[in-house]
This record gives C-alpha cells, sequence and structure tokens, in this order.
C-alpha cells in the first residue's frame, strides 16, 4: 500500500470543507480524513479562544497545526492518502505546509 500524498483543503468556517474532505478521502483505496479541530477539542481544560487573539490562543493554535501536520505524516508513513482539513490562512498557511514532509502535497482553497 502506498499513499497517493496529503491533500490539506482549508477554507472560511463552514465553507464545505468537511463534506468535500470526506467524499474525497472515501475515493480512495486506502483514504483517510482528518480534521485538525480535532486537536483542539482535545484540550478538555485551559482551552484559549482565537476570539481573545492572545498570545495562549496562538500557541495553542499552532500546536493544533504542528499536530495535525504529524499526524498526516503518519498516515502517509503507513500508506494512507490522507485529506486533511482545517481553517489556516493568513501567513500561517506557509508555515502549515512546510510543516508536511510527505510529498506528493496539494493545497486546496474552498
Amino acid at each position: 500500500m502506498e499513499s497517493e500524498g496529503v491533500i490539506v483543503i482549508s477554507g472560511i468556517m463552514a465553507g464545505g470543507k468537511g463534506s468535500v474532505s470526506q467524499l474525497l478521502a472515501e475515493r480512495f483505496q486506502y483514504g483517510v480524513h482528518l480534521s485538525g479541530n480535532v486537536f483542539r477539542r482535545m484540550i478538555v481544560s485551559g482551552q484559549a479562544s482565537m476570539a481573545d487573539d492572545s498570545a495562549e490562543a496562538q500557541r495553542q493554535l499552532k500546536l493544533r497545526y504542528r499536530l495535525a501536520c504529524q499526524a498526516a505524516d503518519g498516515y502517509a508513513d503507513a500508506g494512507f492518502t490522507v485529506v486533511l482539513q482545517d481553517v489556516v490562512i493568513g501567513e500561517l498557511l506557509r508555515e502549515f505546509l512546510d510543516g508536511i514532509r510527505t510529498r506528493p502535497r496539494y493545497l486546496v482553497v474552498l
């Protein structure tokens, strides 16, 4: 089993990323739909809101992104094609993409 890479799907909240990602991942023989938001939801206490735009919120957002990239690489290393969805915009997008070492790597913005 060989991975066909990592496909990052980004865009605005409620823009259809989850539905598109699920449908796309299902098209591969070995596909994974990975939502970056799952890493935010794992924080059960001390979660900082992005609405505050605090240093702690930024730190947690970067942690979430780093964990999502590592998980995507882990699945790809195991032979899965990964569709990774998250809201990644602005200056952090390049850093996010650089955090994925798997190739090929694609970006789709909805």
